[in-house]
């Protein structure tokens, strides 16, 4: 499905774990693809991570009281430890669309996967100078069930540079679970091939400045104005590979490895109580003259 409005040209596939294939600017890559993936959600630009972000050891969920259920991993990139949820592994509907939006959605019953129900949508949308994605995660079922959500975006990593602004920066054990915390006030005009890194911010202050073959974008994630919700993305997962083509700067409601912490806990992951919503919204702002 094909989105294009002025500077903007956006390929979704819905059918594919609701991802967006491509992004471009002035027929500039901004989301990138990549078509050596093992699989065709990892070739994708961008894709939601519902309902959580990250992984879960073991797929053990700590709830309240000391009870725990367990969740099954998809079998994509990590067989032991779920990761990223399962929206990137379903399929999504088409709800509607327009020349500049597009808004997909997402029942889910409950099984193995994840054995409590939800109801997720993502509307994505396109303007003369911005690009949009808004992810909504709903529980419709009779109890409470853990949540974060966050966004997977791919940015090509050849001439690229980025900063960000966090208080903790959160580094991964063996089993690729963040575990340890340092002090980190800000990364400062990185370029990914400067080195691997596989980590967390927290504290982050919402935004992540990206330069792009010598053009400027802004990386914005909020919830919306109104009642409150039970997270906001504080959470930057950053994950640029040695030798890798793309990195990842992944705007999160909950740190990486939040689920290491019992439910409700501090730094651990929200309830989401029946009938509550997850809402998070991320803007990438071409700063530069079309």
């Amino acid at each position: 499905m094909i989105v294009e409005t002025g500077p903007w040209r956006m390929d979704i596939s819905p059918e594919i774990g609701g991802s967006v294939r491509s992004l471009s600017w002035n027929a500039m890559p901004v989301l990138a693809s990549d078509d050596t993936a093992d699989h065709p959600v990892l070739r994708a630009g961008c894709f939601a991570m519902v309902p959580f972000a990250n992984r879960i050891r073991d797929g053990v969920v700590r709830l309240p009281g000391g009870a725990h259920r367990t969740v099954a991993a998809g079998g994509v990139a990590d067989r032991v430890h779920p990761l990223h949820g399962i929206g990137w592994l379903r399929p999504w509907q088409v709800a509607s669309a327009d020349p500049t939006s597009a808004f997909l959605t997402l029942i889910h019953e409950g099984d193995a996967a994840w054995p409590w129900p939800f109801e997720a949508s993502m509307l994505f949308g396109i303007r003369e100078e911005e690009f949009s994605a808004t992810l909504m995660l709903g529980n419709p079922g009779p109890e409470a069930m853990p949540a974060s959500v966050g966004l997977h975006p791919w940015f090509p990593a050849t001439a690229a540079r980025f900063s960000a602004r966090a208080g903790q920066l959160w580094r991964p054990d063996m089993a690729g679970v963040c575990t340890q915390s340092e002090p980190c006030t800000a990364i400062e005009d990185m370029a990914p091939s400067d080195q691997p890194l596989d980590a967390c911010l927290t504290g982050w202050d919402g935004e992540a400045e990206i330069e792009l073959h010598g053009h400027r974008f802004l990386l914005i994630a909020r919830t919306p104005s109104g009642p409150p919700v039970p997270g906001v993305p504080d959470a930057l997962h950053i994950y640029t590979p040695a030798g890798g083509t793309r990195f990842c700067l992944e705007p999160q409601t909950a740190r990486s490895g939040a689920f290491e912490t019992e439910i409700g806990q501090p730094g651990g992951p929200p309830m989401l109580e029946p009938g509550q919503e997850l809402v998070m919204s991320v803007v990438i702002v071409a700063l530069d003259s079309p």
